[in-house]
């Protein structure tokens, strides 16, 4: 077939099917092949390939013509080979250069790689669902009051959001709910971590069961709503793999059939440290769609899809409309201002990290650039000493690129080498990280060294290796260097680049000040937080969290229930309190200090007659040995006794509560208030107690009143604390002693308060421990360099001091010159780093507690310690110098 014909065939094949046939035919026919393909369809995809191979072959013959014309092309692999032996050939006769470059690459990209691990898993990698970007989170806000970022306080609001349905595909509600589910087989009841939804939130989230189903409009009413959806964990550990689909959960006063099983990997909150177990649906009652924003406070958890043509501002935009609607419709129910906040579920899950991942990434990076000046600057000498051989090269007509690819090629190796042994460095350090940190950091459990990482360590050692070869490259392969090292291999290099080496030396200093002055900036804000005293003895305490159901053989009014239980529960603090070992024991209900909740529980407090700002306070139910257990003075009045049970109400306050209600402790003692926690009936203020911080050494002391624990009305809410120095030996006898009480309950979970303080000082802890570890990594790179230069520099200079000493030079004079050359150094870096550091400091200001991004004392720290570092670096090459033996130096000559 003619050229022209094949490729008009060809053209009109690409549109008309039937024609492509016809020309297939005919070329089958004139190579005789039809009977050998048969059927066309065959024969169609046989012309296919055979033209794929021809336009393959033709674009390799056409690339490989360019490449042989290309002459002193970038792809001279034999060149790349010779340059490959030379730089070996180079690392043997320089053992100890190579050995610290490498090293200095090792810690530059191991921790980079190991902090990149942190900030993908974190901050960078997409949610585990499909089409995660039309995923939003959808909070509630309120001009007057301070919230926990997130959540949603009205159930109500939410039915109404949710009726929006021209931007949402679907909008879901999420609230956490436990289950004490029954063991089969055992009297001890397993609490499964559960998670109530509306029927919405598998929909939302793209996410279908591998069993059964999920749930139904129908499952959304009250009465109807007795069904569960199971993890892939719980049908493995619970039922074995076994079908499962009708099976019963049964918990103290509910039953629920298993509709579905979720497929291995599935879990939200994806942030959450402990996979979700079961899933139950969450029904809004009628009450609260009328009248939103009414009715008990709800922690709603609220997330939705959005439409495909819909953006986050048009949703943001539609849900303003809807809250504005409910205001006009509802005023006395919208007094605080309440507005929608929309916003991406990626950023959502993130904030509060976000920029703690940026403080992070530039460490590493200052660590990494730090290397990079380092090895650099080593290189630089290296190839000083390699004058005579470049110079050799220049005359036989080696060209700038000839002189810089060998130094090019030696980079590379260099950071190759460095790169491997800095992602075996890395897969360490990861487990570090993990382990160390903080739990109340998202998705921690996913960082790892993958494919991703790896991918980006490659990237990152590319890059180190092209940066650290730059310094030599431009030193040796400028026009009047050639020209010098044409006429004398041992000349040296003279003007404009002769500011390299100290220019590099003077970038590592700076770097290293920024590193040290921020690890010490963390290191006081860490000293701070762990200082303050939050008025509470956290030693040797554990507290046992307690959720009795109500006792529902009790009498069928509430209050009976309570009251019941409360009794119940005082028994199991007297019986605890007489084990041995034990010190003490009390009760709390209510959110117990340090215990994480996002909110504390506030009441209606008020004094007859007096107007006051403080309306509502924070309110405790503590037995009356709670206050002498966690070592809270009592600085006016008394305790509780148990005479307060059942006589007149009493009420403690704190020292706060009594100045913002009364203005001194004194004044508050006999005072009668009027406190929601006792059914706002008149009560009596026995007591003023000390200030405590139950929301973690940050937040200052709040007013607080204590009330009877007698008197709760929370027994749902119970902990328990005691005193002892080991609670291993005695945890079953409290288990025994709690489920003779309460059969039904849980597995109780002791927690001792000294953890429960770490969770609040953990962030900073690691945000010490990781910026102390850059600081201390950039001081030894910063020493290492300045150690390397000043010994390179005797060495060149050897013959020069033999010659001075022979004429009668002092050692010690050569000792301070060659330590004043390194004090010249750490001065030139400290003017340029502590200004850096200054204007850097602001990007901290929010993670420092107590201190001042423009500390003193941190910057005169950091540059002390850089300071004695540098100047014990250069005090060996220094020594050397002035042990130099002037016959030997001469002799040499």
């Amino acid at each position: 077939m003619p050229p022209v014909r094949f490729v008009t065939a060809l053209l009109r094949g690409l549109v008309d099917a039937p024609f492509a046939d016809a020309v297939v035919g005919d070329l089958l026919e004139e190579r005789g092949r039809r009977s050998r393909l048969g059927h066309p369809v065959r024969a169609r995809l046989w012309f296919w390939r055979s033209l794929a191979g021809v336009l393959l072959y033709s674009a390799a013959t056409v690339i490989s013509r360019s490449v042989r014309r290309a002459g002193h092309s970038f792809l001279h692999l034999d060149r790349w080979h010779s340059d490959v032996r030379m730089a070996f050939r180079s690392f043997h006769d320089a053992p100890a250069t190579t050995a610290v470059a490498i090293a200095v690459l090792t810690l530059g990209i191991g921790a980079s790689t190991a902090i990149f691990s942190v900030v993908d898993a974190v901050a960078l990698r997409g949610l585990p669902f499909d089409r995660s970007d039309q995923l939003v989170a959808v909070s509630e806000t309120m001009a007057v009051a301070t919230m926990p970022h997130g959540l949603v306080y009205s159930p109500g609001i939410f039915a109404a959001w949710r009726d929006a349905h021209d931007v949402f595909s679907g909008l879901a509600a999420i609230v956490s709910a436990d289950l004490n589910v029954e063991r089969d087989g055992s009297l001890t009841p397993v609490v499964l971590r559960s998670e109530r939804v509306s029927t919405s939130f598998f929909d939302v989230l793209h996410v279908r069961p591998i069993a059964g189903r999920t749930f139904t409009a129908d499952d959304e009413i009250d009465g109807h709503d007795d069904v569960a959806v199971i993890s892939y964990g719980v049908w493995q550990r619970r039922f074995g793999g076994a079908p499962v689909i009708g099976h019963r959960l049964r918990t103290p006063d509910r039953t629920f059939a298993i509709v579905g099983v979720m497929p291995a990997g599935f879990n939200y909150p994806v942030a959450a440290i402990d996979p979700t177990d079961v899933w139950t649906p969450y029904v809004v009652s009628a009450g609260a769609r009328d009248t939103p924003g009414s009715g008990a406070p709800y922690s709603l958890t609220v997330i939705g899809r959005l439409r495909d043509d819909v953006s986050v501002a048009r949703a943001q935009s539609r849900l303003d409309q809807v809250t504005a609607g409910l205001a006009a419709r509802f005023p006395q129910m919208f007094q605080q201002d309440r507005s929608a906040l929309v916003e991406p579920l990626q950023g959502s899950i993130v904030t509060g990290v976000r920029s703690w991942m940026l403080v992070l990434a530039g460490a590493v990076a200052c660590v990494l650039l730090l290397a990079c000046a380092n090895v650099a600057n080593l290189m630089l000498v290296r190839a000083g000493a390699r004058k005579h051989e470049l110079g050799v090269r220049t005359a036989l007509g080696a060209t700038r690129w000839d002189i810089a690819r060998p130094l090019l090629v030696e980079s590379l190796l260099l950071s190759a080498a460095g790169a491997a042994l800095g992602v075996l460095v890395a897969f360490g350090g990861v487990d570090l990280l993990r382990a160390a940190v903080p739990a109340s950091v998202p998705r921690a459990a996913a960082i790892a060294v993958n494919l991703r990482v790896l991918a980006a360590a490659g990237a990152l050692t590319i890059a180190t290796g092209v940066i650290c070869s730059l310094a030599p490259m431009i030193q040796f392969s400028r026009p009047e260097t050639r020209e010098l090292l044409k006429d004398s291999g041992r000349t040296h290099t003279r003007g404009s680049t002769r500011w390299l080496g100290p220019s590099l030396i003077v970038a590592e200093v700076a770097l290293a000040v920024v590193l040290t002055v921020g690890a010490a900036l963390f290191i006081a804000s860490f000293d701070r937080v762990t200082s303050v005293d939050i008025g509470l003895d956290v030693r040797n305490v554990v507290t046992v969290d307690m959720h009795p159901w109500p006792d529902y053989s009790a009498p069928p009014d509430v209050m009976g229930r309570e009251a019941e239980s409360t009794r119940r529960l005082e028994r199991i603090a007297a019986e605890v309190a007489a084990l041995p070992g034990v010190e003490g024991a009390a009760l709390f209900s209510g959110f117990a200090p340090l215990s994480g909740a996002t909110r504390l529980m506030a009441t209606p407090f008020t004094v007859p007659g007096r107007q006051s700002a403080h309306r509502s306070i924070l309110t405790g139910f503590v037995s009356p040995t709670y206050f002498t257990l966690l070592g809270i003075p009592v600085l006016r009045g008394r305790p509780f006794t148990l005479d307060d049970a059942d006589g007149p109400p009493a009420v403690i306050l704190d020292a706060s509560a009594a100045r913002a209600y009364f203005g001194s402790a004194d004044a508050a003692i006999g005072q009668i208030v009027q406190c929601g926690a006792c059914g706002m009936a008149p009560a009596t203020i026995v007591g003023v107690v000390g200030d405590v911080r139950p929301r973690g050494p940050e937040v200052p002391p709040e007013a607080m009143a204590y009330v009877p624990f007698a008197r709760t009305r929370s027994a749902a809410m119970a902990t328990l604390m005691l005193r002892t120095a080991d609670v291993a030996p005695i945890a079953p006898a409290i288990r025994r002693i709690i489920w003779t009480e309460f059969p039904d309950l849980g597995l109780p979970e002791m927690r001792t308060l000294a953890d429960e303080l770490h969770t609040y000082t953990a962030p900073r802890e690691f945000n010490m421990l990781v910026l102390g570890v850059f600081g201390l990594l950039g001081l030894v790179i910063a020493s290492v360099g300045l150690y390397g230069v000043m010994a390179a520099h005797v060495a060149q200079r050897t013959q020069e001091i033999g010659i001075r000493m022979a004429l009668g030079a002092q050692p010690r004079r050569v000792l301070r010159h060659v330590v004043g050359r390194a004090a010249v150094y750490l001065a030139a870096g400290l003017v340029v780093g502590l200004p850096c550091a200054w204007l850097l400091s602001g990007l901290v200001r929010a993670f420092l507690f107590e201190t001042a991004p423009t500390d003193l004392h941190a910057y005169a720290a950091s540059a002390g310690v850089l300071i004695a570092a540098g100047l014990l670096a250069a005090l060996a090459p220094a020594l050397r110098a002035a042990r130099v033996d002037p016959i030997i130096a001469l002799r040499s000559e």
